[in-house]
């Protein structure tokens, strides 16, 4: 950790709150931290077919989740504007 905290420019201490688990440390340290360690992000686009896979889950796992559908009523002032 005291090598990372030197080619980092960040305190040792810093580094031992931002990496610990439950921490949300800044996209900087992490970025300067895997620089240290010789690493790097790769960003890939999702192809269309996994994606569709995605997108189907997640409004299924929503669905899933909710126990009954509630119907909002117009707010009043949609009911006014629609009055005038």
């Amino acid at each position: 950790m005291t090598q990372i905290s030197e080619q980092t420019g960040v305190g040792r201490e810093s580094l031992y709150k931002s990496l610990r688990p439950g921490a949300n440390p800044a996209f900087s340290t992490v970025s300067k931290v895997m620089a240290a360690l010789g690493l790097h992000i790769e960003v890939k686009p999702v192809t269309p077919a996994k994606l569709r896979k995605t997108v189907k889950k997640k409004v299924v796992v929503a669905a899933h989740k909710r126990k009954k559908v509630v119907k909002l009523a117009p707010s009043a002032s949609r009911k006014a504007r629609a009055t005038d």
